[in-house]
């Protein structure tokens, strides 16, 4: 089925097709947020309809088209293209064309319409958010109106941004599932070089809270970390298998393992 678009001047936008589909230059904006995952229900639904909506180009530098709007579109488009096996199911005789309008913008408009464009995806994790708070707040924008547009509480922005400031290498953990998002935000009372030997010690095969007491103690001996109060220390402890804080708490909450009197003895 032909690119459409209802109410559009046959002028208003460029086609695409083929190997040019493919080599169109995204604007980072977009592809920072990591990969798009095919999804064959959408795959199939552009396929019978078409696409009923263009893609946003701007010109780079050289007077190149640059796509910030609409890579979704576009790769499904070339999915679609890859799988002729298919097409007749889909009442499809030839190769998709990708149409792109172009817009003129700033570069301020266009990370606005490539962040819009990347909160319509269905899978965005806990990583994804947080770079992309983080992107709206390098905008000016306030908690609340973030909050909005994730659809999430304010004291959640907080939390993401939080995790967006420990750094890449935190948040690939964090991506990986080595390390939970609330021990990960845990380390931003560490400086930057604990967290870095954090990183190392559970990259290095450690567990995160043998590494984290591991430093803790260390920097405690040496007088660069600054004494935690009664009430951090003993939440931290708990976390420790092993510690009298942590069975006692494993007795409280009734572990038949543990008695009280081998807690105290």
């Amino acid at each position: 089925m032909p690119t459409r678009f209802p109410g559009s001047k046959p002028d208003d936008f460029s086609k695409f097709e083929g190997e040019a589909i493919r080599l169109m230059q995204v604007d980072p904006n977009l592809s920072r947020f990591g990969d798009v995952k095919i999804d064959e229900k959408f795959a199939e639904r552009l396929a019978r309809e078409g696409q009923l909506e263009p893609g946003l180009i701007r010109k780079g530098p050289g007077g190149e088209p640059i796509l910030f709007a609409g890579n979704r579109r576009r790769l499904h488009i070339l999915w679609i293209n890859d799988h002729p096996e298919r097409w007749s199911d889909w009442g499809l005789s030839a190769p998709m064309t990708f149409a792109a309008k172009y817009k003129p913008v700033t570069e301020a408009q266009a990370r606005e319409l490539a962040l819009s464009e990347n909160l319509e995806r269905a899978e965005l994790r806990p990583i994804d958010k947080a770079q992309i708070a983080q992107a709206y707040r390098l905008q000016d924008r306030e908690e609340a109106w973030i909050a909005d547009r994730l659809r999430v509480s304010t004291a959640r922005i907080r939390q993401l941004l939080d995790l967006f400031s420990l750094g890449d290498a935190v948040l690939a953990l964090v991506d990986e599932g080595i390390l939970t998002e609330a021990a990960a935000r845990s380390l931003k009372k560490l400086t930057a070089d604990q967290i870095a030997e954090v990183v190392a010690g559970i990259r290095a095969g450690s567990k995160p809270h043998e590494v984290l007491t591991a430093i803790r103690e260390q920097h405690r001996a040496s007088g660069r970390l600054k004494p935690r109060t009664g009430r951090e220390v003993l939440k931290a402890l708990e976390a420790v298998p092993g510690t009298r804080a942590h069975d006692f708490m494993q007795w409280l909450r009734g572990d038949p393992t543990v008695t009280l009197e081998e807690v105290f003895s």
